[in-house]
């Protein structure tokens, strides 16, 4: 593989991140990574389902694979209305 630029990562190397926020309240763990039109979006697995988190600056505030985690600063309503049910596996 080749090395990507700083801030730059692959797909795998976000899965199974965990998902905080800047005031330290964990969301859940990367299960996926969607890619749409103007941006990624990061699947995340939470005891109620799945919420979607839009892979911006105006929200992801860091990316710490060291460290195991991505730091969001949600903004208002983010979480509640970008959730969705997991989807069912065949």
């Amino acid at each position: 593989m080749r090395e990507l630029p700083e801030g730059q990562y692959y797909q795998f190397q976000l899965i199974g991140l965990d998902v905080v926020t800047t005031a330290g309240d964990r969301i859940g763990k990367v299960t996926g990574v969607e890619q749409m039109p103007a941006n990624d979006i990061y699947v995340v697995g939470t005891t109620d389902g799945e919420v979607l988190v839009p892979a911006i600056e105006a929200v992801v505030k860091a990316i710490e694979p060291g460290n195991g985690r991505i730091v969001i600063e949600p903004v208002p309503g983010l979480l509640e209305l970008n959730r969705r049910e997991p989807k069912k596996r065949r």
